[in-house]
């Protein structure tokens, strides 16, 4: 067979967007063409092919862009790379066609290989290029290599236009990216490019999503003012937007206005009329809406149907109506969606017509509507609101079996139907595997439980199950704790229900508002004296959040931050409260100024808890806080992550009339960015700078520290561009932290010119700035630019310190430069620098790395020499190595040897251990170390089971692979593609090709993402049965699914097909090959 030139598809410009998008095909027609129109126009280009003399370019690319226009992208490219291999040569036009296939294909990575053609050949992309290839992108949800695609494309002087913005903002829209969004829009103008009506329609429909309704009447107005006409898409938005918030006047000023300006609504218009109507139960205003649509001649759509059904179904009356409705849909041959199957099926449901609703479920099936969780949940919640339990576990484990994933909605509805129906066990066991496999449950769960608990008069462990609550990241509510006092109270524990009621009091206003006035009179007649008082005190009780209204006051993060490595000792802590308590005795009584001086004390030495405890004292013996008082709880508050009562004490320094200052918003916004909400913190910004509120340098380094590390290094840019707005200066922590950020993003010229940006602005970096640098041009293997940096710190007089060398040691043994890592070591001595544990460690990981363990172990007796205490890691490091060199004994040793010295070995120790265990043929032994695992509190993860189905693949246990593969789906763990892959080639490999078989189809059908390996397996598997047809088949629809194929996947088949003489179709492949440049010709 003669060879061709190879040809390579480079990527020559923006070289950092990653190249795979498995993304699906986007605005694909919803009306396909003929295929006599697809015949005819593959017919032309046949003929074009063939003529003599040849065709020019221009006459093919005509005809490519023919088949583009009517969709038909796979078969352009197939055309194009026959003409390729006749020796044509694309033009720019013919590049352009190409990648508008990719991109409607979304092969984006292939899309990019033809923008790097168009540069290599010396041209420039035009604009309609650029717009495919950010559509592309976005329809991806790629949004931040969007914007980075825009920042490269204006940096390089391209020239944009009204559709690339349109582009961006939509996206940026659709992804709730509103800011950026508006900020895009004013970009536009000072570009001197006019934003249309779709454009500012677009961020108008942003707004009101996010509910700044008077946002958005502005920009509507900003819009008309600059002579652009809202159209129907802009009044629906604002329509909605009002509907939603049930600000019916204004959505009804909006209608009419609509009209009188000549624009009729449309049967979005009325959708979004009759769905919020439906929604606040005002069905007869929705009949009313649905009527005048149709007087409007506007067609009613499946959207408008099962709104109004929808409607019909939440009032049990009128469930005939809603039948009535689906029959006159269908008869108007519009197809029911699921959607409207759920509403139907609700509505039976509730109305207690279940046997309805099986007929429903199968005519579903049968329409091609297949039930997802929503539509079981309906079904799960009647079976269990009407007792019938075995049924309501029989559907439950038939969701299990299909491998739809349960909601936390579904959970909570079988507990709570369980617990009622006095099969508490079942409800426990339940209970008890979703907190093993770390599952996320709300209070509404924790109540059920509770409940449930308190019926069977287990108390005490309704009790404990409170307190491990807030350990789990889940706080009680009011519902919680009238629970659990109304059952104690009926048991007459009124000792233990006054101690909830306490607490429940000392909660604060976001648990004692909520309660019921039929708890108080319940709690009053159930109660002794002592605690009528205190309900007397709990019904005046009232607290208001009176500012920043739209910040939740609940942050589920219990875990505090900033918490001192030192703690203090105790008879410091016993000094505090002593003097706290004779100051609280004092006659006369001391100033609020005295309180707050020693409660100020507390925080300081890390003492939160102790603090807010020795308040409530305080306030009991009616001591009044001043603005100090409510600064200091709300720094406690911060500290434990109860952002929820920070906020409450916020409000009471407003309510008093007071201004917090800055130290008091500083904190508050400190405490979201440490509870990872740093969209809050910057909506708490923006208020605080809509009220007039001046920051300083620490609030916007609050802000950037939240931002970078959360990745968002771009907004952290913008920030740091608005402190000198602001007239704020940042100061070298504020440059540091985007520094860092950008270096850890990989745009280390970015962070470069920021680094002499800040220099200009005569601020000089420290050595935090170097260690970022260095550290990021390590980690991109830029050891020449790391280097520089190095030797121009030390000529700056700036030393560098034990982080700087950890960096440089850390990145010569990740590249297995050893020698270089040892140098870096000894400067370290020579610097006065004492190397620490992570030094120690990462010198034993980089002689691991090149298999040099006996080295690796003699650094860890430097180490123990050197009096510094080795960690977990330090121990997982060389177990490791020693199981990678098959020498588990010795590891062995080690693991027993870190035990004896108190370490607690981790998951990544057993797994490294169960690995060299299981890759040495003991796998008795691995099974043995999972028991252990279990009895010491650490569960096996995925990577575990793994390891161990690994071992029994390879050695062709299949049953026990099996068994195992079911007990990890038992468990409710979620196996990886390692996993899949793992057990598929081991059942290929033992002629189980029909139990593969099961599991890939099983795969497939639930959307799972599979990669090459997975289709190589299979494939594979298929040609050893002889099967090769099929293998063929499914190699074609590896594309389709997103994945495509490499040499291995063509070498299987070619193999096999020359095997069985199949020659032709050999060689069919091998072209195929060739054409993909797999293979040089």
């Amino acid at each position: 067979m003669k060879m061709l030139s190879h040809s390579t598809a480079t990527r020559y410009a923006f070289p950092k967007f990653p190249l795979l998008f498995t993304s699906s095909s986007f605005l694909h027609s919803l009306h396909p063409p003929h295929p006599d129109e697809i015949h005819h126009h593959v017919a032309s280009f046949n003929r074009l092919l063939h003529m003599r003399p040849p065709p020019s370019i221009i006459q093919i690319t005509k005809l490519l862009g023919s088949l583009a226009k009517i969709n038909r992208y796979t078969t352009a490219l197939s055309l194009w790379k026959r003409a390729r291999s006749m020796g044509f040569t694309p033009c720019p036009v013919t590049l352009n066609i190409l990648i508008n296939c990719y991109c409607h294909m979304g092969q984006m990575d292939f899309a990019f290989s033809m923008l790097g053609k168009i540069l290599k050949n010396g041209n420039q992309p035009d604009v309609i290029t650029l717009n495919t290839l950010m559509k592309g992108l976005w329809f991806n949800n790629k949004v931040g290599e969007a914007l980075d695609f825009y920042d490269d494309l204006m940096g390089k002087g391209f020239q944009l236009d009204q559709v690339s913005y349109g582009i961006l903002i939509n996206g940026l829209c659709k992804a709730g990216q509103i800011r950026p969004a508006v900020q895009l829009l004013q970009l536009m103008k000072r570009n001197l490019i006019k934003p249309n009506v779709v454009i500012y329609s677009a961020v108008i429909d942003g707004l009101c999503r996010c509910g700044l309704l008077n946002e958005a009447c502005d920009l509507c107005s900003e819009m008309v003012d600059g002579g652009i006409s809202p159209d129907i898409v802009t009044y629906n938005s604002l329509i909605h937007g009002f509907s939603s918030m049930r600000d019916w006047q204004e959505a009804t000023r909006l209608l009419n206005e609509m009209i009188l300006r000549g624009i009729n609504p449309n049967v979005c218009t009325f959708t979004t009329l009759v769905d919020a109507f439906c929604k606040e139960g005002r069905i007869t205003e929705a009949q009313a809406a649905f009527a005048t649509m149709m007087k409007y001649g506007e067609k009613p759509s499946v959207v408008i149907y099962s709104v109004l059904m929808d409607g019909y179904c939440l009032v049990q009356r009128k469930l005939d109506e809603a039948l009535n409705l689906f029959k006159e849909m269908r008869c108007k041959n519009l197809v029911p969606n699921i959607v409207t199957y759920s509403s139907l099926i609700d509505g039976l449901c509730k109305s207690g017509r279940i046997s309805h609703v099986q007929d429903l479920i199968s005519e579903m099936h049968d329409n091609g509507h297949f039930p997802d969780i929503f539509t079981y949940n309906i079904l799960l919640d009647a079976f269990c609101k009407r007792q019938y339990l075995d049924k309501a576990i029989a559907l439950f484990k038939q969701i299990d079996d299909q491998g739809i994933q349960p909601s936390l909605c579904t959970y909570n509805t079988l507990l709570n139907g369980l617990c009622k129906g006095k099969r508490l066990n079942t409800a426990l066991k339940i209970f008890q595997k979703l907190l093993i496999n770390g599952y996320c449950l709300d209070v509404y769960t924790y109540t059920i439980m509770i409940n449930g608990l308190c019926g069977e008069g287990l108390f005490d462990e309704a009790i404990t199950l409170l307190s491990k609550m807030e350990k789990n990241g889940c706080f009680p509510d009011s519902v919680t704790y009238e629970t659990l006092i109304q059952a104690l109270l009926k048991e007459g524990e009124n000792d233990k229900a006054e101690k909830l009621l306490r607490e429940m009091v000392a909660r604060g206003s976001d648990v004692v508002r909520l309660i019921s006035m039929s708890f108080l009179r319940f709690c009053i007649a159930h109660s002794n004296p002592n605690l009528t008082s205190e309900m007397k005190m709990l019904s005046y009780f009232t607290a208001t959040r009176y500012a920043f209204p739209k910040f939740p006051l609940l942050f589920t993060s219990s875990s505090s931050f900033l918490h001192s490595l030192h703690p203090p000792h105790p008879d410091e802590i016993h000094h505090h409260v002593a003097s706290f308590n004779r100051l609280l005795h004092l006659r006369p009584p001391p100033s609020i100024i005295q309180i707050n001086k020693l409660l100020g004390s507390f925080p300081k030495i890390k003492q939160y808890t102790t603090a807010l405890s020795l308040w409530k004292r305080a306030r009991s013996m009616g001591f009044t806080p001043s603005p100090v008082t409510l600064t200091i709880l709300i720094n406690c508050y911060c500290h434990m992550g109860r952002m929820e009562f920070a906020f409450s004490m916020l409000g009471k320094i407003l309510k008093n009339g007071n201004q917090p200052d800055v130290i008091t918003l500083n904190t508050l916004m400190k405490g979201i960015c440490f509870n990872n909400k740093v969209g809050e913190a910057l909506d708490f910004y923006d208020d605080l700078m809509g009220k007039g509120f001046q920051l300083d340098q620490v609030s916007y380094n609050t802000l950037i520290n939240g931002l970078c590390k959360a990745g968002q290094v771009r907004p952290a840019i913008k920030l740091l561009q608005l402190m000198n707005i602001h007239r704020v200066k940042p100061d070298v922590v504020s440059y540091n932290t985007v520094i860092d950020g950008l270096c850890k993003c990989g745009l280390l010229n970015e962070a470069r010119d920021l680094c002499s940006e800040m220099i200009d602005g005569g601020i000089s970096p420290d050595i935090v700035t170097y260690t970022s640098l260095i550290n990021g041009f390590f980690s991109m293997g830029d050891w020449q630019e790391a280097t520089r940096l190095f030797n121009e710190m030390i000529l700056r007089g700036i030393n560098p310190d034990v982080c700087t060398f950890n960096t440089m040691v850390d990145a010569f043994c990740k590249e297995g430069r050893i020698t270089e890592a040892q140098a870096a070591f000894a400067t370290m001595m020579k610097y006065g620098q004492k190397p620490n544990v992570v030094t120690y460690n990462a010198l034993m990981d980089g002689y691991c790395l090149v298999e040099n363990v006996n080295e690796s172990k003699k650094v860890f007796n430097r180490m123990v020499k050197s009096g510094l205490k080795p960690s977990v890691i330090s121990y997982n490091i060389l177990i490791n190595g020693y199981c990678k060199m098959k020498r588990v004994d010795e590891a062995l040793n080690l693991f027993k040897e870190m035990r004896c010295k108190n370490l607690v070995p981790d998951t990544v120790t057993y797994n490294s251990l169960i690995d060299g265990l299981c890759k040495s043929g003991r796998i008795s032994h691995a099974q043995d170390l999972i028991s252990e695992m279990h009895d010491s509190g650490h569960h096996p993860d995925i990577f575990t089971y793994t390891i161990l189905l690994d071992a029994f693949c390879k050695r062709q246990y299949l049953d026990k692979a099996i068994a195992l593969y079911k007990q990890i789906d038992d468990q409710g763990i979620q196996p990886s593609l390692c996993t899949y892959n793992t057990l598929l080639n081991g059942l290929c490999k033992g002629k189980r090709l029909d139990t593969a078989l099961k599991i890939f189809q099983k795969l497939l059908i639930n959307g799972y993402c599979l990669d090459v390996y997975t289709y190589n397996i299979m494939i594979n598997g298929l040609c050893g049965e002889g099967l090769i047809d099929v293998a063929i088949n499914l190699l074609s629809k590896m594309e389709k699914n997103g994945c495509f194929p490499d040499s291995i996947t063509y070498e299987t088949l070619i193999r096999a097909l020359l095997k069985e003489g199949e020659n032709d179709k050999a060689k069919k492949l091998l072209f195929e090959m060739v054409d993909r440049g797999l293979l040089k010709r």
